[in-house]
């Protein structure tokens, strides 16, 4: 994903908008669930990756949970993660 587009501010059950992949297509999004820390949702109708935060240490942690056959998006996630870590840090603007 390359840019994001959502109705609210904070993400909740229910949020819509859209992403934009790195091809220039933008596609639709809704949250399916969003409690404790945890949410999913689907792209374009199909469930995509879930997310977690959780307090670790004097931090968080970020964790992507990846349905069985989207194994091969793993590459992306980590990237992604990496680039979170990074901005929560400060390194990137």
């Amino acid at each position: 994903m390359t840019d994001v587009e959502c109705s609210d501010r904070f993400v909740r059950e229910g949020s819509t908008g859209r992403v934009r992949v790195p091809i220039g297509l933008w596609l639709p999004f809704v949250v399916r669930t969003c409690a404790d820390r945890r949410w999913t949702w689907d792209v374009a109708g199909v469930p995509a990756t879930g997310h977690r935060v959780e307090a670790a240490g004097d931090g968080s942690l970020a964790t992507f949970e990846l349905p069985p056959l989207a194994a091969g998006y793993a590459p992306v996630c980590r990237r992604a993660l990496r680039r979170i870590g990074e901005l929560a840090e400060g390194k990137r603007s």
